[in-house]
């Protein structure tokens, strides 16, 4: 606590004596409210279980008078009166029970019952006596009998019941009061003792408060000495500063021009970069273009293959056809030679059949001619068919070679493109982050020149601080005896 501030130590002062005065405050309301509550009890609890005995009095009344109306007058209606008051009598006794304490009324309730049922044991036989038309005057000495006493003895009961619940409530009463009185005392003893303790905290705080303005008063005079003695040394550093503040400043603005060429240079980088995203771009979709030309090449590639092996199939079928013509002349040879001997052999007669079979032999053998020419001009065209055939594989797989490597040209286009406007942003970001820092150092430019004129102004404003904390010493000397007298 030695080490709080004056501020601190009143905020203490009076939260104490503020918490103090609640704590007084919460026991005056927990007294009163103890004390509402016995009040509360004694007329919520004795208060109304004595009101419910006295109507539970108060119907057993009337239907003592409902029971002589009707043995006197014996009427329906006075029947009905006496029934309606016997139920009345019930309800109010189950009322009563709900009202009073069980555990000191249970000897009570226990001789009320019985005496309830002795009295409805005896009203019954009255009512049934005098129902049975019998005489009005037996009818009464029956009454007078029966019902008279056992009505007395509940009545009795019932005033037993009562005086107990009176007891109980003069209890609760005076409880009550005792509750007041206590509740009264204590709040006067907590006021009393809050003033007490407020008064105690007042004096240990002007102590305390006393005790630590005179040590800082002795503080203040120790303060100026030495601040007079920094004031001095903070002029001569000042003077240091200024001249370190204009060598700063000429190190900023080199770093400022700097900063600007560096951000032309990037600037022109950005356009470099973005001049080569472009042109990555065309050659990307001109590589594409010439992809679609060669996959189009190897689509009539594989036309011209497909239409060689039909030609390679129909010279394969003619082949067939012309050995089988050469076959059908070597046997119209034979059959020639074979007319032209039996034509011999005929002599005179046989001589134009022979004629006839040389001609046929002749034909025969210009048609196994023909056929052996076509043979080999068929024969040849598969071989052309075939070399051809084998030309267009090659030509396809080069075609698909091609395609591959147009696409790989695709893709290493597209790398290059995405490398290209990585370096795109990357420039656009050293740009952007070389005029920020360009800005900030002109800012720092200001900073600085703003510091060197501060420097100046402190170094010119160190001689009135000598001269002031020279000025301060004097009054602290008669402030220290004031604030020792009072303490």
């Amino acid at each position: 606590m030695k080490d709080w501030t004056f501020g601190r130590k009143l905020a203490a002062g009076f939260a104490t004596v503020v918490f103090s005065s609640l704590i007084v405050a919460a026991v005056t309301f927990l007294a009163l409210q103890s004390t509402v509550e016995s009040s509360d009890r004694v007329v919520s609890v004795h208060a109304r279980a004595l009101l419910e005995v006295e109507r539970l009095r108060a119907a057993a009344w009337q239907e003592a008078a409902r029971l002589r109306a009707f043995v006197l007058a014996g009427s329906d209606e006075e029947y009905r009166e006496l029934e309606a008051a016997r139920r009345a009598f019930t309800e109010a006794l189950a009322q009563a029970e709900g009202r009073v304490e069980r555990s000191a009324t249970k000897g009570l309730l226990a001789a009320i019952h019985a005496s309830k049922r002795d009295r409805d044991a005896a009203v019954t036989r009255v009512i049934e006596e005098r129902r049975s038309g019998r005489d009005q005057a037996e009818v009464l000495a029956t009454h007078r009998a029966l019902a008279v006493p056992a009505i007395q003895a509940l009545d009795r009961q019932i005033g037993v019941l009562a005086d107990a619940e009176q007891r109980r409530l003069d209890e609760g009463m005076a409880t009550a009061a005792r509750a007041a009185r206590g509740a009264s005392t204590l709040v006067v003893v907590m006021s009393i003792a809050a003033a007490a303790f407020g008064i105690l905290v007042g004096v240990l705080l002007t102590r305390s408060l006393t005790t630590q303005i005179s040590h800082a008063v002795q503080h203040v005079r120790s303060s100026c000495a030495e601040l007079k003695v920094t004031a001095a040394q903070h002029a001569a550093g000042a003077k240091e500063q200024a001249t370190a503040m204009s060598q700063v400043s000429g190190t900023v603005s080199e770093l400022l021009s700097s900063s600007r060429q560096i951000a032309a240079s990037a600037e022109r980088v950005a356009g470099f970069a973005a001049e080569t995203e472009r042109a990555a771009q065309r050659g990307g979709e001109t590589v594409f273009l010439a992809r679609d030309s060669v996959l189009g090449v190897q689509r009539q590639v594989e036309l011209i293959a497909h239409r060689l092996l039909e030609l390679g199939q129909h010279s394969q079928r003619a082949g067939t056809i012309l050995e089988l013509i050469n076959e059908l002349s070597e046997q119209t040879n034979i059959l020639a030679i074979n007319a032209m001997i039996e034509a011999a052999g005929a002599g005179e007669a046989g001589r134009r059949f022979a004629v006839v079979g040389e001609e046929i032999r002749k034909l025969a053998d210009r048609v196994g001619g023909s056929a052996k020419e076509i043979r080999e001009i068929v024969e040849k065209i598969r071989s052309g068919v075939d070399g051809t055939i084998m030309a267009t594989e090659s030509a396809s797989k080069a075609v698909e070679d091609s395609a591959r490597s147009f696409d790989e040209l695709k893709e290493a286009f597209e790398h290059i493109r995405t490398i290209v406007t990585t370096t795109t942003q990357a420039a656009r970001e050293i740009e952007l982050s070389t005029q920020q820092q360009t800005s900030a150092v002109e800012q720092v430019n200001v900073a600085v020149a703003n510091v060197a004129a501060a420097t100046r102004e402190a170094e010119i404003g160190a001689g009135p601080t000598v001269q002031t904390a020279g000025g301060m010493l004097r009054p602290s000397d008669p402030l220290g005896q004031r604030v020792g007298t009072a303490g």
